[in-house]
């Protein structure tokens, strides 16, 4: 699909949403970003891409996309990290506990 002979068209209900015409990217809505191969939208729509080559031969190629909405809970992003600052500041607060115990040990024998 990378090919520079190649035109990318999509479109979403026979209305065209965006081209990619010679490494020249068009978006129109729904579509928010196009590259080559890839679009991103902002709804969730049935799509069409129609690849359309002249290299030695006239071929089109077209491939539909049926968009599913995702449920709201997988929208949101698990905060790792926020359990690794937790749990390496637990573990700093044992550690020096630790060594404070051990070093009142040693200073009491």
């Amino acid at each position: 699909m990378k090919h520079p002979d190649c035109d990318q068209y999509w479109s979403a209900q026979e209305l065209s949403i965006g081209t990619f015409l010679r490494f020249t990217p068009e978006c129109h809505s729904p579509c928010k970003e196009l590259f080559v191969g890839r679009i991103t939208l902002t709804e969730c729509v049935n799509v069409t891409l129609a690849v359309i080559c002249t290299q030695d031969d006239l071929t089109e190629h077209r491939v539909h996309f049926n968009g599913k909405r995702v449920p709201q809970s997988l929208h949101k992003p698990v905060k790792r990290d926020q359990i690794g600052i937790f749990l390496s500041i637990a573990l700093l607060v044992i550690t020096i506990a630790c060594l404070l115990y051990a070093g009142c040990n040693q200073a009491s024998h």
